[in-house]
């Protein structure tokens, strides 16, 4: 854990901007966090994994039914990041639909900031602390 601690700090060192880092070792459980780790940064493409998560749970639970295209406009929006499929699939189910869900695995500090052109939330314009990514990634 040391020996990554130590290669984060030297890759932070020169990086410009605010990075928010939390390094968890799975097998002994022990957490660093380094200065901006509680910070809120732009979620950026990974609010998709939070769409993602969502859609899939919902989903498997029966409140909404993927469709084929569905399955193959979330591939494209994690696989290459495509951010047309990530607004297809935050237009077709509205932001209600995934903000009254993202507490639920973990987001519970995100907010979303007013993007020029977009009214009400928007996957674009999301964020987050390093803790709440942990939460989504982990649950």
């Amino acid at each position: 854990m040391r020996a990554r601690i130590a290669a984060v700090e030297r890759y932070l060192k020169h990086r410009p901007g605010m990075i928010g880092i939390v390094l968890r070792d799975r097998s002994t459980g022990a957490v660093w966090r380094n200065k901006y780790a509680g910070s809120h940064i732009y979620m950026a493409s990974t609010s998709k994994l939070a769409m993602a998560v969502t859609l899939l749970m919902q989903d498997h639970a029966g409140v909404i039914h993927l469709s084929s295209t569905d399955r193959a406009v979330m591939y494209q929006m994690l696989h290459v990041s495509s951010d047309n499929a990530a607004d297809d699939l935050w237009f077709k189910y509205g932001a209600s639909f995934y903000t009254s869900y993202f507490r639920r695995i973990g987001l519970t500090g995100a907010r979303y900031l007013h993007q020029p052109g977009v009214s009400g939330p928007y996957w674009g314009g999301m964020t987050s602390s390093p803790p709440d990514e942990r939460r989504v990634t982990t649950s």
